[in-house]
């Protein structure tokens, strides 16, 4: 990737009322994916972050990148609770309770599912049950039922 920062300052604009500063100061940082490292469709990805974090090395830029990646992974949390996935913002209830425990319930569904993304697409082969499940939840139970053959 390409990477780029730097200080910005953004005037106010004429027509806010207030006694407000006439800019506030940022610091930018401008990241390009490098064209080698495209898909087939050869769309680079370019993010142009403005932030409040002081941004005075190559490090500090990086570090302002990774949280920014982290962001995405709430971006796919609210894409899955929502119209594109679980559809709950489209869920009617009489009682703000039932649409609280439905989120919970779709945020337990949409954990497992990022989980079982994130290992994927980091090619983690090894995916044991513990991380959906307790270890009492894990063990087998006996069935008072019997077998007939």
């Amino acid at each position: 990737m390409h990477l780029r920062y730097g200080k910005v300052r953004i005037k106010k604009p004429k027509d806010l009322k207030g006694d407000y500063p006439p800019f506030i100061a940022l610091d930018c940082i401008y990241v390009v994916e490098d064209s080698g490292t495209t898909p087939t469709d050869g769309k680079s990805i370019e993010w142009r972050l403005l932030t409040t974090h002081q941004v005075e090395s190559v490090e500090d830029a990086m570090q302002c990148v990774e949280w920014y990646k982290l962001r995405w992974y709430i971006e796919e949390i609210f894409w899955l609770l929502k119209s594109e996935g679980m559809d709950i913002e489209a869920s009617q209830f009489e009682a703000g309770a039932a649409l609280k425990k439905l989120v919970l319930l779709g945020l337990i569904a949409a954990w497992h599912i990022m989980a079982l993304k994130l290992a994927y697409d980091n090619k983690v082969e090894q995916l044991t049950a513990s991380i959906f499940f307790t270890a009492n939840q894990i063990k087998p139970r006996a069935s008072n039922k019997k077998i007939h053959r």
